[in-house]
């Protein structure tokens, strides 16, 4: 996994299956090798991911659209963006001089989910869609439909899901 630095791998834990016949084989490797095993793997390719999307963050790509999210999902990633990757940027902003809120600050709301060329539906992460606001900006209904493709910026990553915005190619 470190030499060849995938952008998604599958992982799971061995497990006996009654009619397979590796189940009748001696010598199981005993739950708590696979669980470390299962571990350091998850790690070291969490790593990988980590440093491919934020190489991605400022690329601008083609993304199709899977689903328009409600108010409640919109609410959830939202909060999974800013609890996530961009606790890097908070501490680092926090351990600078200048630690008033700006008001300059860009709000967006993640309004879809996407997928980009290189992403699996339902396995590999995906792409949160966001439309930038101001303070005084009342939502309109996302000129982004299900099933159509945009270009988008990557403006950031929360864990294996990129971040990004309507931008041109």
């Amino acid at each position: 996994v470190q030499t060849q630095k995938l952008d998604n791998v599958g992982v799971f834990m061995y497990s006996n299956e009654a009619q397979a016949h590796s189940s009748r084989l001696p010598n199981h490797v005993p739950k708590e090798v696979k669980q470390e095993r299962y571990r350091r793997l998850m790690e070291a390719q969490y790593e990988i991911v980590r440093r491919k999307n934020q190489q991605r963050v400022g690329q601008v790509m083609q993304v199709i659209v899977e689903r328009i999210l409600s108010e409640e999902e919109q609410e959830m990633y939202f909060h999974q963006m800013y609890t996530n990757e961009f606790e890097e940027e908070e501490e680092d902003a926090s351990s600078s001089d200048s630690n008033e809120d700006d008001d300059d600050t860009e709000h967006v709301v993640v309004v879809a989910l996407g997928r980009h060329y290189g992403q699996c539906p339902d396995i590999d992460g995906q792409v949160l869609i966001c439309l930038p606001l101001s303070d005084d900006d009342m939502m309109e209904e996302p000129k982004i439909l299900p099933g159509q493709r945009y270009w988008l910026e990557v403006t950031g990553f929360s864990e294996y899901d990129l971040i990004g915005i309507p931008a041109e190619p």
